[in-house]
Formats: C-alpha cells, structure tokens, sequence
C-alpha cells in the first residue's frame, strides 16, 4: 500500500513537472513575444493567487464551459465557471 501512494505521488509530480515545462518549451521555440507573453500571464496568475483573488485566476482561464480545474483530492474536477467558483 504504501509502495501505491509513493508511486502515485512520483508520477503526479511527473505530470506535474511536465505541464510547467510545456509552455516554455513552447514559448522559447515560438519567438520572444511569446515567452514574455507566457510570463506576463504567469506573473498575474501568482499576484492574483497569493492574493486569493479568484476572479482574477478565473480571468486567466478559458472562458469555455468545457474549462476545468482540478483539485487536490481524488475525484475533485469542477467544470465550467459557475462551478469553479463554488469551490
């Protein structure tokens, strides 16, 4: 069992790992307008996070319905603004 959690949590910080990386690989591969693109919305996601602002996280997100966020326990996924906003 506790061989599961430890792997588990191996490949969550994995994928983890994997997601930040993505947009600067991208960024780097696009031109510098992207990159500081990419850093300014990542300078206003932390300022608005360490503020608990959460309309301004939810500002940076896709305004799509099919927009999701997930939490940090199994099964948490909160779809669409109106949901995520209520958790």
């Amino acid at each position: 069992m506790a061989d599961l959690v430890v792997r588990s949590r191996w490949y969550a910080g994995v994928l983890i790992a994997l997601a930040l990386c993505a947009p600067v690989c991208l960024a780097h591969a696009q031109g510098s307008s992207t990159r500081a693109d990419i850093a300014e919305m990542l300078k206003k996601h932390d300022e608005a996070l360490n503020q608990h602002n959460l309309e301004g996280v939810l500002a940076l997100y896709a305004a799509s319905p099919k927009t999701v966020m997930l939490g940090t326990g199994p099964g948490e996924k909160y779809q669409g603004k109106a949901e995520i906003n209520r958790h």
